[in-house]
């Protein structure tokens, strides 16, 4: 890193992994390690592949440790020459910059381990034989307690036993590959020194199949007509992976976001697909699957309500009705739904009518009804699918489409834009629903003046009873 120094020192020291070469000893005397500022490392290399031996590390911010390095010889009788390593900033008993030096014994390298998938490597070596202690204390020393750790592992699991120190390894049995560790000691004083990098190898095939997610529905298949479920099915997501095992399953329904799997759910009305796949515990992702359902809506049309042809109590219903007669082609689409119940709505109720069988002519008793009959075969045809909920949810949605008043009525006008004022003023309880007729009479003025009345619309320049400019200005604003 910046400031580190690395190389201010250096020096060749004996053979320390056994490949018959003399190795390397650097000082960065400038360095942090564990984020004491300048507490200063030393480094040894091997000379032949350029991998990191061993590392030692200051112990306090500003010793300089590293400023000189130097081999030793062997001082221990292990045919390994030792290190010696300088750190003239150092405190030692409060003594400040009294400076100090320590020599390190050299100890062998933790050799690259090996073994099959499916199984462990148990006591795989003691940490002690690799190790001394940051002070120049042999390890194990009764009177100091040593902490050993492990980094660089993420599937292979390192176990060090707290009273041996021998080290066993272990991963999924699933798992095969290498990851790279390095074991570190560290002192009471929190002087530490890390082991070189080992490579540890599971041999084998690791997973690399993905999982598979099967669908089932309940019921198993649509139950009405084109295809259509006449309730919504319950949908489970169950998924199988005979390696790593499943991790997890998502599913989406059409261009929403994908979301994670865990309960069965209940498909929504209408025609959606729904998309879905898993991931397993070695990161496999399974490829997209999707499949298409249908649900009918639930709308109803309720058997409560007067069957009688002009259905003047309830328009919003009349709209919808109108809507979907308009796109099963009986009523003329380029005519808007008005929700008045007049002669061509009451022509194509018959025509429909007549298509399921419910009467035979004009002339057959109900005929251009909309009664119990004519509702029961459109609610049988919404719940069997015959009619798609699409058609439904827009003639729903054409019965609270409000439109804006952009000419002036009076009296003496009629048609579409006449239904819907009278609409308006009905839903508002200032005309009763039985004079929603499309023709703007004396009823409709008097309705007018009791909304322009509660609305506060200055009359003062006319226009009362009619809907004129600020009339309109009002019933289009919300």
């Amino acid at each position: 890193s910046e400031g580190d120094y690395f190389g201010y020192s250096v020096s060749s020291i004996g053979d320390q992994d056994g490949d018959g070469k003399e190795d390397v000893l650097v000082g960065a005397y400038g360095a942090d390690p564990g984020g004491l500022s300048s507490a200063g490392s030393a480094y040894i290399y091997s000379s032949s592949s350029g991998n990191l031996l061993k590392r030692f590390n200051g112990r306090t911010s500003g010793d300089s440790f590293g400023s000189s390095v130097s081999s030793i010889g062997d001082q221990d009788g292990d045919g390994k020459e030792d290190v010696l390593v300088g750190a003239y900033a150092a405190d030692p008993g409060g003594l400040f910059y009294a400076g100090s030096a320590y020599i390190y014994l050299s100890v062998g390298s933790i050799a690259n381990q090996t073994w099959p998938k499916g199984s462990s490597l148990a006591n795989a070596f003691d940490l002690d034989d690799y190790f001394s202690d940051p002070n120049n204390s042999t390890i194990p020393n009764p009177n100091q307690t040593i902490t050993y750790s492990v980094s660089g592992n993420s599937r292979i699991t390192v176990s060090i036993d707290s009273s041996t120190h021998q080290v066993s390894f272990s991963q999924p049995s699933w798992w095969a590959g290498s990851e790279i560790v390095t074991f570190r000691a560290t002192d009471p004083y929190g002087l530490y020194v890390d082991s070189n990098a080992i490579t540890l190898t599971v041999t084998g095939a690791s997973d690399t199949t993905p999982p598979a997610t099967s669908i089932t529905l309940g019921p198993s298949f649509p139950d009405g007509d084109n295809g259509y479920y006449k309730t919504a099915p319950t949908i489970t997501l169950s998924a199988t992976d005979s390696e790593s095992g499943v991790s997890k399953t998502y599913y989406k329904w059409d261009n929403n976001s994908y979301q994670e799997y865990s309960a069965a759910f209940t498909a929504p009305e209408g025609e959606h697909t729904l998309h879905y796949y898993s991931t397993d515990n070695a990161c496999n992702t399974e490829a997209e699957k999707s499949t298409t359902i249908k649900v009918a809506s639930s709308y109803r049309f309720s058997q409560t309500q007067a069957p009688y042809s002009s259905y003047r109590n309830n328009p919003k219903i009349v709209i919808i009705l109108q809507s979907i007669l308009k796109k099963l082609g009986y009523f003329p689409s380029y005519i808007k739904s008005t929700g008045y119940y007049g002669r061509l709505t009451k022509w194509a109720v018959y025509l429909y009518q007549k298509a399921k069988g419910i009467v035979k002519s004009w002339w057959s008793w109900g005929a251009g009804w909309f009664g119990p009959k004519t509702k029961k075969a459109l609610n049988e045809d919404i719940q069997r699918g015959r009619i798609s909920p699409s058609i439904i949810e827009s003639s729903i949605a054409e019965s609270q489409t409000r439109v804006k008043f952009l000419h002036d009525l009076y009296i003496g006008s009629s048609g579409y834009y006449v239904v819907k004022l009278q609409q308006r003023l009905a839903e508002e309880g200032y005309l009763n629903q039985g004079y929603i007729t499309g023709y703007f009479g004396s009823i409709t003025k008097q309705a007018v003046l009791k909304y322009q009345k509660a609305h506060k619309i200055d009359l003062s320049r006319g226009g009362a009873g009619r809907v004129g400019p600020r009339t309109r200005a009002v019933l289009n604003s919300y």
